[in-house]
């Protein structure tokens, strides 16, 4: 069975319909699913959106891409005066053009026609060129910097949760391609701190625990597993 993988998300379901109908048209299989809001009562209310989630293989995501590329007709559509695209510089439109998986299909192909109004006009040897940098760089890893892992270190020794929180952000953060892949966000010893991260968190939370048994509880099991060294330790 063919694993499917999101491509977008929306917040309403016409959005995501419209979506699937173009894929469904164009012959890319997809599904979608609702998300769930995580609070919603009476008192609180829904702390996130809804969401929709459209999804499709991931060997069809460069196929989608130019699908909702070709889709975007901008003689049919009215840009406004003071849309803001119309005030960028060329370098930044070429940032955007470049960063297209940062953008919406609009504001790409508006971009597009914005540069070659203005006399630079991009063919597909150099648009290719620009994306293949642009996935390089997104595989690149980065550093968190020695602050953020010290302070993931200094949670693990003060809050267990919000250690194990860093830890699983530096272990498991990663970066969506535009052909549906990901990658780690994070190197690898960042990665390897994050781990370390986690089982200090969960070895002083367990440790803290023992205390408060060895203590609260007489004649506990854990009291009488820790009688030998208890003294020593507790």
């Amino acid at each position: 069975m063919t694993a499917y993988t999101t491509y977008r998300i929306f917040e309403s379901r016409e959005e995501a319909a419209a979506m699937q109908a173009l894929l469904s048209k164009n012959g890319i299989p997809n599904s979608m699913e609702e998300g769930k809001a995580i609070f919603d009562t009476p008192i609180v209310g829904a702390m996130n959106m809804q969401q929709y989630f459209v999804k499709i293989p991931q060997d069809k995501f460069l196929t989608a891409n130019a699908i909702l590329e070709a889709a975007v007709d901008l003689n049919a559509l009215e840009v406004e005066d003071d849309y803001y695209l119309l005030s960028f510089t060329d370098g930044e439109l070429l940032d955007l053009v470049k960063r297209r998986d940062e953008w919406g299909e609009f504001d790409y192909a508006l971009a597009k026609k914005l540069l070659a109004e203005r006399g630079i006009s991009l063919n597909d040897s150099q648009l290719k060129e620009m994306q293949e940098k642009r996935i390089a760089e997104l595989k690149t890893t980065e550093s968190p910097g020695i602050g953020y892992i010290c302070g993931g270190y200094l949670a693990a020794l003060l809050v267990a949760m919000a250690g194990v929180g860093i830890g699983l952000y530096l272990r498991s953060a990663y970066r969506k391609l535009p052909d549906g892949t990901t990658v780690h966000k994070f190197e690898e010893s960042a990665r390897q701190h994050g781990l370390w991260i986690i089982v200090m968190s969960v070895a002083l939370k367990l440790g803290q625990i023992a205390y408060l048994f060895y203590y609260g509880i007489p004649f506990s099991p854990v009291r009488v597993l820790f009688w030998g060294f208890g003294r020593k330790f507790f």
